[in-house]
């Protein structure tokens, strides 16, 4: 943490960054010898540096490079110069890539300028100025820059579209007295919207300014879960509006505002402006997921380019943005560094606003960095003292309900769900294989009736190849084990790292934990999961670690929320998405001939999804999209090899 009072300049920066590139220089050439359990001889650890993650200004302070207004140099990672980032050729990455080992050489060029002047008129030719780092003959100083995908992409491309394009500019307006409008339609879409908590959530009155600024995971959230559902249902219901408005407020201009010289009207809505934004969220949902298929990266990159000229042909290059630019060079940081968990700036960004947060008892005059670690120190202290009672404070009743309570105010308690990116992306990292059990509550219980007793047999009569049993002593072959009633009852369990929760445990009023999809053959099907259980079936070995789940699947619809037949159902061009719609309230039934299994093994779930209701539409539609982890939406697809963080 740099001192202040001011914030320093790249060169200043410099000469706190030299103590760092000097150890880093001394563990790559020479390395450390230290002593483990494993090698209790000693071993020697050298240490690389692979990448340099920050916010685009620190970034290029950081790394010598110029920032957005330099006319020259405006870009990290290519050669294209100011005044052409707001053009196809820009958002099509057609420039020249900058090459590390050039950058380097123009840096020592800069370090060895002796006079402010010299180094300014450097500066303002080349966009280049000295950096620290060009001490590491290892390291490429254009390639191991990365461009942050959360400031860059949530922060940057996803707040433009929906702030500066839609919220600022009126296209979707909050209610009048006597009118409902765009916002009041998807507000109350997302009053029923059903996900898991580690997927985030929404201000109630998003678009408002009672509902706030929205965070990089808030973006995240909505621009790949419920905003790709309703935004083109929006634009169906309201552009013929728009349309109608546009064409009186051109005829007033005409009759009276021209000659006052008012501005030309535009539309408020532009038809495509929702497929577009279709062709972001797809794009983002790929590039932002937890894992990911090889050759998806080609089919990010080439939506991420369609929506980016889709949005200078809509909105025009005034609306351009550098980020715009800079985001059609995220795709291809990926294949270096894998998924974006594995180094965008969630957690920095967390752990700086942690800091921020710390009681510094209003001191700016040098003494800030001994008041912030007093209060972390203090902090850290009741926290060990709080776990410490966690750990030894059974016995009476009133010391276990203590306990708990203090276990959920820590966020220690076993049923507690990862809230947001970065609790979700912590948890995951605990997390050893894809399915792992939560905390047993009960133990032997009673199968509860005779439909789930048969769905359990069928079970285990499903697969030629597992032992076979019987459904009771009285019926059957009496060669065959007869089914064990009795089951032990999980509250929770962790499928690639994100919590399931029954709807019978729950202690929310929504499913959103509880609402898997599953494959049978090609065919995607959602339903709630009811239970999840461990039966212990003599003769089956493999039923000793195998959770099964009983599952209430929902009925497909063939209705489409769009009316227009020209649209039909605008999704199937992104199947990415995964968007489904299915008949509001409506489960199939177990004991009909053509019901899918009622109970089926946690590890067949393909991921989990989330659920809105649209109550525009005659009848009543569930309408769905999975959620992360990939694979999610992509089984039905070659994408090629997964890449997820465990593979690097």
């Amino acid at each position: 943490m740099p001192p202040g009072p001011t914030e320093p300049t790249a060169d200043q920066l410099q000469q706190y960054l030299k103590v760092v590139v000097d150890d880093l220089i001394l563990l790559y050439e020479q390395g450390i010898f230290i002593k483990t359990p494993e090698y209790p001889d000693g071993i020697t650890v050298r240490v690389v540096l692979v990448g340099i993650i920050a916010d685009h200004p620190a970034m290029c302070k950081l790394c010598g490079f110029a920032d957005k207004n330099h006319s020259i140099s405006p870009c990290t990672k290519c050669t294209i110069p100011q005044d052409k980032l707001a053009t196809k050729k820009s958002l099509s990455d057609e420039y020249q890539p900058r090459k590390g080992e050039e950058h380097r050489q123009l840096c020592y060029k800069y370090a060895g300028l002796t006079t402010a002047e010299a180094k300014d008129h450097f500066f303002k030719r080349y966009g280049v100025r000295w950096t620290e780092f060009a001490r590491l003959t290892y390291f490429d100083l254009v390639r191991y820059t990365v461009v942050d995908p959360m400031h860059n992409l949530l922060l940057g491309v996803a707040k433009t579209q929906w702030y500066s394009q839609w919220i600022k500019t009126n296209t979707l307006r909050a209610d009048t007295d006597k009118f409902s409008r765009e916002l009041s339609f998807i507000h109350k879409f997302m009053e029923s919207y059903e996900s898991p908590l580690w997927a985030g959530n929404l201000p109630m009155r998003v678009g408002e300014p009672a509902g706030g600024s929205l965070t990089a995971d808030e973006y995240k959230f909505a621009v790949t879960g419920p905003w790709a559902i309703i935004i083109p249902i929006v634009w169906e219901r309201f552009l013929a509006e728009s349309d109608t408005d546009y064409e009186a407020a051109k005829r007033r201009w005409t009759r009276t505002g021209k000659a006052k010289g008012e501005d030309k009207p535009s539309p408020r809505m532009v038809a495509g402006e929702d497929t577009n934004f279709l062709r972001f969220a797809t794009a983002l949902k790929i590039i932002v997921g937890r894992s990911f298929r090889i050759n998806q990266l080609a089919r990010a990159k080439e939506l991420l380019q369609d929506y980016l000229l889709g949005f200078l042909e809509i909105y025009g290059p005034d609306a351009i943005m550098p980020n715009h630019h800079w985001a059609v060079h995220v795709p291809d940081q990926l294949v270096d560094y894998g998924p974006v968990y594995n180094f965008w700036a969630f957690l920095t960004e967390r752990l700086n606003k942690l800091l921020k947060n710390l009681n510094s008892n209003n001191w700016t005059r040098g003494e800030l960095e001994v008041s912030m670690m007093r209060e972390f120190h203090r902090k850290a202290a009741v926290d060990s003292m709080m776990y410490r009672f966690i750990s030894t404070g059974e016995g009476s009743p009133s010391l276990v309900l203590e306990s708990q309570f203090i276990q959920l105010l820590t966020g220690q308690g076993a049923n507690m769900e990862a809230l947001g990116t970065v609790q979700d992306a912590a948890h995951s990292e605990l997390t050893v294989g894809r399915v792992k059990s939560g905390q047993v509550a009960t133990r032997m219980k009673p199968l509860p009736n005779a439909v789930m007793t048969r769905a359990l047999h069928d079970y285990y009569n499903r697969d030629p190849e597992r032992p076979q049993v019987r459904y009771n002593t009285r019926e059957g072959d009496p060669n065959l084990p007869a089914l064990i009633p009795f089951a032990d009852i999980y509250d929770h369990a962790l499928l690639d790292g994100r919590r399931i929760t029954p709807t019978t445990r729950s202690r929310r009023n929504k499913a959103g934990s509880s609402i898997i999809q599953a494959y049978f053959g090609n065919e995607p099907l959602a339903g709630e999961v009811h239970a999840i259980f461990l039966h212990r079936q003599p003769g089956v070995p493999s039923s000793e670690e195998t959770l099964l789940i009983e599952v209430a699947w929902m009925k497909e619809s063939g209705f489409t929320p769009l009316d227009d037949d020209d649209t039909g159902f605008v999704w199937h061009q992104f199947p990415e998405l995964g968007i489904n719609t299915w008949e509001y309230e409506a489960y199939e039934d177990p004991e009909e001939e053509d019901s899918h299994p009622l109970i089926i093994p946690l590890n067949e779930v393909h991921c989990q999804i989330s659920r809105g209701t649209l109550d525009h539409t005659d009848p009543k539609l569930w309408i769905t999209t999975t959620m992360d982890r990939y694979p999610t939406s992509s089984r039905t697809h070659e994408f090629g090899e997964i890449m997820d963080e465990d593979t690097l």
